[in-house]
């Protein structure tokens, strides 16, 4: 019996058993059974050789050999294969081929699957190899995450699914915990080159394993180590990219993707080769931009803010008002307007700014910095009205400028 895409273990004690094929009766049975003398029996590495045969026999059955070194085995679609013949070695002949069989099939023992598809709670809706979405993933997730309050989105999720996985002992199926020793997962993403985006974290459902802060993430990617045991296919591996802090997004849009490299046990048969999937697309949305020099209500012509909604939803907005006299730009207060409706306009003056954010009342001429957002896509316009004249000015040019002498 010759062997192929793995090795018999020559001393391991091979049983070979002779017996004849009744067919006289309704089933078929064995009869005669004859054990061959263990001296008659011989292991190599690549075969075993039961020596001569006396009689007549129907039936050779060998059993208990071992099998070793199937590291052909650690690539999917390899097989070990047995197959055998009869011959006469005095004469160097050869009486019968016996057709070649399969003796052990090489399968992929696990597959690493990235999903993106999230749902209404933040959770992965679907795992498939491709995934990506058309939108923008909600930062839905406020919490605390590496004693930080932060606010997330999912971006993705990684998971080890196993298919029968074997190791080097063929009856015990494998978990992720003895299937991979430890694995590195490196996620990168466009919106990490932007220094609000200050925190990657990768958590299951039912908890945090690691964080990594704005300083441990480098160039846009963060790299994760992990065990075996995190991928014990329990639950997916969540993706989560953070704000937290003070610091305004100024970028905030990219694409990412990640990429596991896993290290292999000593007691698998089937390395997992690194695999990369795609991460969710974050895209800034939203009206974003700055007022500069624009003068406060004691002036005899002080200035108007005017937003103008251009998308199909309403939305809210926000203004900070800050310190213009100053190079320090202190903020004073925040005004918070109301929803304002698709295709509409409203129209702020300087006194309902300041009412409203609850300034200290100006009692000498000034003017702030305005820093405008708003959760719809649209434009801003600074305007300044003299009633001494009825002359109303477009001001909007100088809202990239400096100072109230150089706007």
């Amino acid at each position: 019996m010759l062997l192929s895409g793995a090795e018999f273990d020559p001393t391991a004690t091979v049983t070979a058993t002779l017996a004849e094929l009744d067919t006289t009766g309704a089933a078929s049975s064995l009869t005669n059974l004859s054990a061959v003398v263990a001296t008659n029996v011989t292991v190599f590495t690549d075969r075993i050789i039961v020596g001569t045969i006396a009689g007549t026999y129907n039936v050779l059955r060998i059993t208990n050999p071992v099998v070793k070194n199937m590291q052909a085995l650690g690539t999917v679609g390899a097989v070990a294969t047995l197959s055998g013949r009869i011959e006469n070695p005095t004469v160097s002949a050869t009486y019968e081929t016996i057709d070649t069989a399969t003796y052990l099939s090489s399968v992929a023992s696990a597959t690493i699957v990235f999903g993106t598809a999230t749902g209404a709670n933040g959770l992965p809706t679907s795992l498939n190899a491709a995934a990506s979405v058309s939108g923008s993933p909600p930062f839905i997730n406020l919490g605390t995450t590496g004693g930080s309050a932060v606010l997330t989105a999912i971006v993705g999720s990684v998971s080890l699914t196993l298919n029968g996985a074997l190791g080097t002992s063929l009856g015990i199926s494998l978990s992720g915990a003895n299937l991979v020793s430890t694995a590195e997962l490196k996620i990168t993403h466009g919106a990490l080159t932007d220094a609000a985006f200050n925190s990657v974290s990768i958590r299951t459902a039912g908890g945090q394993i690691n964080f990594k802060t704005a300083t441990q993430i480098a160039a846009g990617v963060a790299t994760f180590s992990l065990t075996g045991t995190s991928l014990d296919n329990s639950a997916p591996i969540l993706i989560d990219i953070g704000v937290t802090g003070a610091t305004a997004i100024t970028g905030g849009s990219g694409v990412g993707s990640a990429t596991l490299t896993p290290t292999a046990t000593v007691t698998g048969i089937n390395a997992l080769a690194a695999a990369t999937g795609n991460l969710a697309t974050i895209t800034r949305g939203g009206l974003s931009t700055s007022v500069n020099t624009f003068q406060n209500s004691v002036n005899t012509v002080p200035s108007f803010l005017r937003l103008t909604n251009t998308s199909t939803t309403a939305g809210t907005y926000t203004v900070v008002i800050r310190n213009g006299d100053s190079a320090s730009g202190a903020i004073l207060g925040t005004y918070i307007g109301a929803a304002v409706q698709p295709q509409g306009t409203v129209q702020l003056s300087a006194a309902t700014l300041e009412s409203g954010a609850a300034l200290a009342a100006p009692t000498a001429l000034g003017n702030y910095q305005l820093a405008v957002t708003a959760a719809f896509n649209g434009y801003v316009q600074h305007l300044s009205y003299s009633a001494s004249t009825g002359v109303l000015s477009n001001l909007s040019a100088f809202r990239n400028g400096t100072g109230q002498t150089a706007p």
